[in-house]
């Protein structure tokens, strides 16, 4: 291997810890598909909602997830960090909007119903998968 190639490939080794190429767009766009998916199907739920709009509702929802899908699944490059080369507080500051949001659910379903804990599962949810994407592809 001469100079010139190992440049090349340092080059590239360089490139791909840099972190994910995933576009300033992805982390928005997947974070709002998931929450709408899980918004529609509360909607959908809620008991004054006509039958007609509520299967309206319920195909948006599973339009909104089979487009997330591939998206939130898709490797846009880069290199993940390990959770083992993570110190513990940048371990929790990643999970912690998570563990919230699954708590106000929880309080949410026992006061409020199904319906609604799904509604406000889609935002705070939502809120904390654009949170940890973003922290992923900084």
């Amino acid at each position: 291997m001469d100079a010139q190639e190992a440049l090349r490939i340092a080059g590239v080794a360089r490139q791909s810890a840099s972190g994910s190429q995933m576009p300033a767009w992805g982390p928005k766009v997947i974070a709002g598909l998931f929450a709408a998916g899980f918004m529609g199907v509360g909607a959908a739920l809620l008991p004054q909602v006509p039958r007609a709009l509520g299967w309206a509702l319920l195909m948006v929802a599973l339009v909104s997830w089979l487009v997330m899908a591939p998206m939130a699944f898709r490797r846009w490059g880069g290199v993940l960090p390990q959770l083992t080369d993570r110190s513990k507080v940048q371990r929790w500051t990643d999970v912690a909007p998570t563990l919230v949001a699954g708590l106000v659910a929880v309080v949410v379903w026992a006061t409020a119903g199904l319906a609604w804990m799904l509604i406000v599962s889609g935002v705070t949810m939502g809120a904390a998968e654009w949170y940890r994407l973003t922290r992923r592809s900084q």
